[in-house]
């Protein structure tokens, strides 16, 4: 459980967390890096166990360059003006 945690939120902090887009993106982005780097121990010999816990490392400094370089995540929150109607402006 604290995993799929760990997942769900990389995602979100990833992506940006003030849209939807945004946080699609980022569950796009980490899922593919995750399921991804599963198969890197066919070509480096490192065992699973380890090659997982690199994996929760390399996802972890995702997040935290995200949250340094990319304050808003991939995907940035559309500012949207509000403006009255015609009919009730002053």
């Amino acid at each position: 459980m604290p995993l799929e945690t760990f997942i769900v939120w990389a995602m979100v902090i990833v992506g940006g967390k003030a849209n939807n887009k945004g946080a699609i993106f980022g569950a796009v982005v980490i899922v593919v890096f995750y399921n991804c780097t599963r198969f890197l121990k066919d070509y480096i010999p490192i065992e699973e166990v380890t090659l997982a816990s690199l994996r929760m490392v390399a996802i972890g400094i995702l997040i935290v360059m995200a949250m340094l370089f990319m304050k808003e995540g991939l995907v940035k929150e559309k500012k949207t003006l509000y403006e009255p109607p015609l009919s009730k402006r002053a």
